[in-house]
């Protein structure tokens, strides 16, 4: 399988700052070490129910920080999300 990235715009400072506050806040309430302790594939590992349930709360999350309602991250200096 191939995932790709959509581009929706550059990232700025303020992204990458909003998105890391973010990700302690939820890693701080949700007892994680850090994100890579949600799966991206939740069907196909351990996580089950709970992993698809921290993923879809963490794309709201993601959501808020970049102001986007398709933006799940940043990756090569953009604001995007991935596709399948």
């Amino acid at each position: 399988m191939t995932i790709s990235w959509s581009v929706i715009r550059a990232a700025t400072a303020e992204d990458c700052e909003r998105l890391d506050r973010a990700a302690c806040r939820f890693c701080q309430r949700h007892n994680l070490q850090s994100l890579n302790y949600i799966p991206d594939n939740p069907d196909a590992s351990d996580g089950g129910e709970y992993g698809r349930y921290l993923l879809r709360l963490w794309t709201a999350c993601a959501h808020r920080a970049l102001r986007h309602r398709w933006a799940t991250g940043i990756m090569w200096g953009t604001v995007g999300f991935t596709v399948d």
